[in-house]
């Protein structure tokens, strides 16, 4: 039955993009996100089956002559990354109102597209080799650039599309170049296998590989100075894409980065590079901080603050401590919970006031309540403030690096936690309080249709801060085979 599962898993979003086509344009809206919500159940119904059980494997005869399977591997990691995609890709299809950009989101193509992103964010964390796992990973770059190129909000929109394809292109050269590396020295593409066929490779050579890895990646999570599509890229983006960025494809770079550097290397070079990481990792979390607190643009602010929570990833990915890592998969979802929260917020504010800058919003707590608290709710959680979920997530890759006896990183890393309070909560501020804009008197409330999912990306943000106890069991069984010590 599994094997049924993880097949239909990939499949349905891939059938559901073609089918859309023959759908009526009114309703292709709903029946793309029915396909993610099918996807969504499917996702985590494997997630339950694997819980506390050994890795699903899945073989299927690919390239026989070089005797490469197509195969799919679904552990604790997989699962976290394939529900996370999986739910917030349902979200960020159902949520938009169509009155949001007319004509454009009905088209059967724009919705065909995101079931295709979906389906490529599926197979990254189903791939258990690694020209599998490429496909895929190229396959999330195909459609995000067709949306940014066709349906961006942007005049500029194609100049940013092929600036988008262009930086997370190189990244993906970066990790092919790895790939490729890998199998002409060993001769072995299943990912699971690196581990002991790594252990007698010349360490010179693992430590330009597990450096071309961690770049590679580093271009899709926004790593300093590899950053610069990702503000122009949020900004023209069609929301709907925005939101599966923040939710998923940053997501797929965690684990990309997660799986690559650790379950193949051996631990004394990933430890060579705990003090480097951690580096970057600070540039990263104080630049996107400082520059998200100085936007006025609320996609921009998104960006930049999305960059800045990056910088979290990467000090607990640098660490090399199991409560670091852990820290950084448990980021998966908190930050993408939080993140797509406040776009659709953003989203809101731009459909209800027709404004994208901060400095002209102010007031709206009294007449739009809901959303004011949906967005407190966000930027605490974003913020790491207890009892909102980023809290856990943040403290464990604080521990995670002090417990490496570099004292002096993890004293600044939890001082970038008040430049992330600053930038998070003077968005709440000047959008929701103060004097009203004169020109926002008549803002209404939005409907509850639109009000729902964020109500429960709120709702899972408070229960997974109030009860973080099943999922810190579900992270630590994931990265149990990792041998971190957590």
């Amino acid at each position: 039955m599994a094997s049924t599962l993880m097949g239909l898993t990939l499949l349905v979003p891939i059938v559901g993009a073609i089918a859309v086509i023959f759908v009526n344009s009114s309703r292709v809206r709903r029946f793309a996100g029915g396909v993610a919500l099918v996807t969504t159940l499917l996702a985590i119904w494997l997630a339950v089956l694997q819980y506390g059980n050994p890795p699903i494997e899945v073989a299927w005869s690919w390239i026989g002559g070089l005797g490469i399977d197509f195969e799919f591997h679904l552990d604790g990691l997989a699962s976290i990354l394939m529900v996370a995609a999986a739910a917030l890709s349902a979200s960020a299809i159902l949520f938009m109102p169509h009155e949001y950009k007319g004509q454009e989101v009905e088209q059967s193509s724009f919705y065909g597209w995101m079931l295709v992103f979906l389906a490529a964010m599926i197979g990254v964390a189903l791939a258990a080799n690694t020209i599998q796992f490429y496909l895929f990973w190229e396959a999330l770059l195909i459609p995000s650039t067709a949306m940014l190129a066709f349906w961006g909000d942007l005049e500029n929109r194609g100049k940013i599309a092929l600036k988008y394809f262009v930086y997370t292109h190189v990244g993906a050269v970066l990790i092919l170049l790895a790939i490729l590396w890998v199998y002409s020295t060993t001769g072995v593409t299943d990912i699971y296998a690196f581990r002991e066929t790594l252990a007698s490779v010349d360490p010179s050579i693992l430590r330009v590989l597990i450096w071309l890895f961690v770049l590679g990646f580093g271009f899709k999570l926004a790593m300093f100075p590899f950053h610069s599509w990702l503000p122009d890229t949020y900004e023209a983006s069609p929301l709907p894409l925005a939101i599966a960025m923040a939710g998923g494809m940053m997501g797929c770079g965690i684990y990309g980065i997660i799986r690559f550097v650790f379950t193949p290397f051996p631990a004394e070079i990933v430890a060579e590079l705990a003090f480097p990481i951690m580096i970057l990792a600070l540039i990263t979390l104080y630049y996107g901080g400082i520059m998200a607190f100085a936007q006025k643009n609320l996609r921009r602010f998104l960006a930049y603050s999305s960059m800045s929570q990056m910088g979290y990833v990467l000090l607990g990915i640098g660490s090399a401590h199991g409560l670091g890592v852990g820290g950084a998969t448990f980021h998966i979802l908190n930050h993408g919970v939080a993140k797509v929260l406040m776009f659709m917020v953003v989203a809101v504010l731009i459909y209800r006031t027709g404004k994208n800058r901060l400095d002209e919003l102010g007031g709206l707590a009294t007449t739009m309540p809901v959303t004011a608290l949906c967005a407190t709710v966000g930027a605490f959680s974003l913020a790491g403030a207890p009892p909102f979920s980023g809290f856990h997530s943040e403290w464990m890759i604080f521990a995670g690096v002090y417990s490496t006896g570099h004292l002096a990183v993890a004293v600044l890393a939890i001082a970038g936690a008040v430049l992330s309070s600053a930038y998070a909560l003077s968005f709440v501020r000047y959008a929701f309080f103060g004097h009203p804009k004169e020109s926002l008197q008549d803002v209404k409330e939005v409907p509850l249709k639109i009000l729902a999912p964020m109500l429960v990306l709120a709702l899972v943000a408070v229960i997974v801060g109030v009860y973080p106890a099943p999922f810190f069991e579900w992270v630590t069984g994931a990265l149990g085979p990792l041998h971190l010590g957590i």
